[in-house]
């Protein structure tokens, strides 16, 4: 056993060190005789005797109790750590436990995590704040999505159920369950973007009103990312379009030596760090349009060998924004844009063809290849 007290001492040391005496006490009776001793004393060793006998019975029971107690924790550790949701247990104003999934999910360490919660300083991926703002009146039950930044950067999109739990009328807790849907969410979103794309790009004629359709669904996907679209103009011209201070804006810039011009030769969907970038200006003389970003990704517009331009995704914040799921999911939305465009050139085509059918003074029969 190995119990403390308040004061510190070990109480299986007392229970010894009253046995001893008693014991003791008792032999030196037998040796003397009962009748030297009075009969307070004798009761008041009787007693002794038998507090001795009740205090070790305690410390077996207390000894059962943890043992019981450290068995249900392992448990609920091999519980907590099994699990694909990350568990967070908050007790009044601090952090006392996290599993190694919610590690996994935000990045953070657990000693940063509980860092972060203590922290009076707003933080800006939003997990602080959440954690935080969880309502701790009365006990509930909730159920909230939000964006929070993960350590290294990038952005997650978190679901978390959580219970708040009165106790004793003071004490507060608070059970987290957290489980990154980024995935799904981008699933359910990229399904809607390419039913709202192929709906909505009808016959657009104006590269202003194709990019503003583009942008407002893109930005949903990629939701804290500056999105730039770029169409040739001639051979050797690209028309760059991006949003600024909330306003379509429009630029003509040559294809020479640029990224984009890049991406036109090779088809192939890339992303670059802001160093990457500053060796590509350095060592292959690769002009960068603008702001140099921490991050940019880009891919082609590109159907059945036409090129109809460039999709441009930027992060000014962070140089690991983009990783190879992104890449992919980019080079999906640029293949369904080109799609789309296709289409709408086809349409554009048929309805030339029967306005000028219908305007024609001469009799006109279309058949099919059999001739009916």
């Amino acid at each position: 056993m190995n119990y403390q007290d308040k004061s510190g001492k070990l109480l299986f040391e007392e229970v010894a060190e009253i046995k001893s005496l008693i014991n003791k006490f008792k032999k030196r009776i037998e040796q003397i005789g009962k009748s030297d001793f009075s009969e307070d004393l004798l009761n008041l060793v009787e007693k002794l005797s038998l507090n001795q006998k009740r205090l070790k019975e305690k410390l077996d029971t207390r000894q059962l109790v943890e043992n019981n107690l450290k068995e249900s924790n392992e448990k609920f550790r091999r519980i907590a750590e099994n699990i694909q949701d990350g568990l967070t247990i908050i007790e009044d104003k601090e952090i006392i436990y996290v599993n190694s999934r919610m590690n996994d999910i935000t990045g953070y360490t657990v000693n940063e995590l509980k860092e972060l919660y203590a922290s009076k300083e707003k933080d800006v991926n939003q997990l602080h704040d959440f954690l935080k703002n969880i309502n701790e009146t009365g006990n509930y039950y909730g159920d909230e999505s939000v964006w929070i930044r993960r350590k290294d950067g990038r952005r997650c999109f978190i679901r978390n159920r959580y219970t708040v739990k009165k106790e004793n009328g003071s004490k507060t807790i608070k059970y987290i369950a957290t489980t990154d849907i980024t995935k799904q969410w981008r699933n359910d979103i990229v399904n809607e973007f390419v039913n709202i794309i192929s709906s909505s790009l009808k016959i657009v004629e104006d590269e202003r009103v194709l990019f503003k359709i583009l942008y407002k669904e893109i930005i949903k996907i990629f939701n804290d990312k500056q999105i730039c679209l770029g169409f040739h103009k001639g051979k050797n011209d690209f028309r760059y379009l991006y949003i600024e201070k909330r306003k379509i804006k429009s630029e003509t810039i040559s294809l020479k030596n640029t990224l984009y011009n890049t991406l036109l030769k090779d088809n192939k969907a890339k992303y670059y760090s802001e160093k990457e970038l500053k060796n590509l200006q350095k060592e292959n003389g690769v002009s960068i349009h603008g702001e140099t970003p921490k991050s940019w990704m880009g891919a082609t517009l590109f159907n059945d060998k036409k090129k109809y331009g460039v999709l441009i995704v930027k992060d000014f914040e962070n140089e690991k924004a983009f990783n190879n799921d992104d890449l992919l999911l980019l080079r999906f939305i640029s293949k369904q844009i080109a799609l789309a465009i296709q289409k709408s050139k086809n349409e554009e085509k048929i309805n030339q063809l029967s306005l000028s059918v219908e305007q024609s003074p001469a009799c006109i029969v279309i058949t099919d290849v059999n001739g009916n």
